[in-house]
């Protein structure tokens, strides 16, 4: 790379001379200040982890909580698909009950402000009582 200040072909410093950062030889960088270079480095994004011990699943009625959504919003298939940045027939393929992987079931939870993941927990053991706690006779069965 050129100098930007006399031209020779050496320059690998950044300096501000007269208010403007340049790039610079050695020599020219000693008339100005000398700026730190700036590295951009990406972080990697979040990856949703389930707690240990619990199983996450999608909600049976997935879809049409996504179309019901939709059509609270106004928004056709296309325009929901491109405020998400995927394609319409994705969309189109989770309204008729097609799984979507995990990353565009963040989305959809982000966009619409809901859960679309239920713990097995939550559907598959309901508490017989209205109590806050467990107790024993709540969990066994006698035989």
């Amino acid at each position: 790379m050129n100098c930007e200040v006399c031209g020779s072909r050496d320059a690998r410093r950044r300096a501000k001379i007269e208010g403007a950062i340049l790039t610079v030889c050695d020599d020219c960088a000693r008339t100005g200040e000398e700026v730190a270079r700036v590295t951009i480095t990406r972080r990697p994004k979040p990856v949703f982890k389930a707690p240990r011990g619990i199983d996450y699943q999608l909600k049976k009625d997935f879809s049409s909580i996504i179309k019901k959504n939709r059509e609270k919003r106004e928004l056709t298939q296309e325009q929901l698909a491109a405020k998400l940045k995927e394609k319409h027939t994705i969309i189109r393929r989770i309204e008729e009950g097609w799984e979507p992987p995990l990353p565009v079931i963040k989305k959809l939870e982000r966009f619409f402000r809901i859960h679309l993941m239920a713990s097995s927990t939550d559907s598959d053991y309901k508490l017989k009582t209205k109590k806050k706690t467990l107790t024993l006779g709540d969990i066994a069965e006698i035989n």
